[in-house]
């Protein structure tokens, strides 16, 4: 995880964070400077769970019941969706015991809240709310949670994925060999794929995504490039050169989905030129999307802010998740946001061109 998501299953601003990390922070009681281990990047850090987990226990040891393991953090934090149990607003969370800790002594998820600074204050002097209201509030969550949870219309096999490579030809990029025609009203389509309703496709596209990764990450692929056969055969099929179903659709987003990824956790400061073939994949994949039915009034809506922070960064690293966060609130993700993203690269790119040959000219 990135300094960001840290901070915030933490509690803490992104400096303390830092803080922790290069000189370390004081227990309460022993007055033990504690550091939380990283992995360096040339731009920020990667922080595994089980560091996150190492230091927050060396605090839990010397105040029980303070301080909950990162599981627990974070299962509060979703059914709070990042705002307090209470009053609703957002700020940093704290994690309240519904049930006295000396009655537990554990952290139970069941029996805690997620809560604002200023709303754990008033449980602890004031009692308010009380702990009958307490419980309440949690019911309701857990109802609004569950409410809210998708229900799967068809499953997914995951087949493994299939390798008529088509051969590139050799005197150019092969990323350039795919003619990219963003289709019109008036242009030919694919032949239609099955509608689902949005829910659906939501939950099938997470778990299609879980799966390929697995899959992936089991034959040690660390990287992605155009020379794998299977990209190939994908790049093809999401140009047009075969026929597309709604299987093929499936598979596609699943695949276009593992390689980005793969790629921003391998290559995670790489400049734009070097994603040149990742760029039409994903580009590509707004286009399916299209196809299964997304709302395209909603990223239509997302382009602007997909071209400022191509004009802002001039490069795009894709490590910084909270900027595709607010995606996931609107129904798009992460995948779409960094589609619009190289789209906008690239007019800011053609634009920047134009601008220079005016200048010489």
């Amino acid at each position: 995880m990135n300094l960001n998501e840290a901070a915030s299953l933490l509690a803490m601003s992104k400096e303390r964070v830092l803080l922790a990390i290069e000189e370390g922070i004081e227990t309460p009681k022993t007055k033990t400077r504690v550091r939380l281990r990283t992995v360096p990047l040339q731009h920020g850090h990667d922080i595994a769970q089980e560091d996150l987990d190492a230091f927050i226990r060396v605090f839990e040891s010397e105040k029980p019941g303070r301080h909950p393991p990162v599981a627990v953090r974070r299962t509060l934090l979703i059914e709070a969706r990042y705002k307090c149990a209470i009053c609703r607003e957002n700020g940093p969370i704290e994690f309240h015991h519904v049930i006295e800790w000396t009655t537990v002594s554990h952290h139970d998820p069941q029996h805690m809240l997620a809560v604002c600074s200023n709303c754990h204050a008033r449980i602890t002097r004031f009692g308010e709310p009380d702990v009958l209201a307490q419980r309440q509030i949690k019911k309701n969550l857990q109802e609004r949670q569950a409410a809210s949870e998708p229900t799967p219309e068809f499953v997914d096999p995951a087949p493994p994925l299939p390798s008529p490579a088509p051969t590139p030809p050799q005197e150019s990029d092969f990323a350039d060999s795919f003619a990219v025609t963003c289709p019109t009203t008036n242009a030919p389509t694919a032949p239609p794929v099955a509608k689902t309703p949005a829910s659906a496709e939501q939950s099938l596209l997470a778990r299609s995504f879980e799966q390929t990764m697995r899959q992936i990450l089991a034959q040690e692929i660390t990287y992605a490039g155009p020379s794998s056969p299977e990209l190939e055969w994908v790049g093809a099929l999401l140009f047009g050169a075969y026929p597309r179903n709604d299987a093929d659709c499936v598979l596609l987003l699943r695949t276009a989905r593992a390689i980005f990824q793969i790629q921003r956790i391998t290559r995670p400061d790489a400049a734009w030129t070097d994603w040149a073939y990742t760029s039409r994949i994903i580009e590509a994949t707004a286009n399916v999307l299209a196809e299964l039915d997304y709302n395209l009034d909603t990223l239509n809506g997302t382009a602007e802010k997909a071209l400022r922070i191509a004009r802002e960064r001039r490069y795009l690293q894709f490590k910084d998740e909270d900027e595709w966060r607010p995606g996931m609130a609107s129904g798009t993700g992460w995948v779409e946001y960094a589609a619009l993203s190289l789209i906008g690269e690239k007019l800011l790119k053609k634009t920047d061109a134009q601008g220079a040959h005016s200048h010489g000219g």
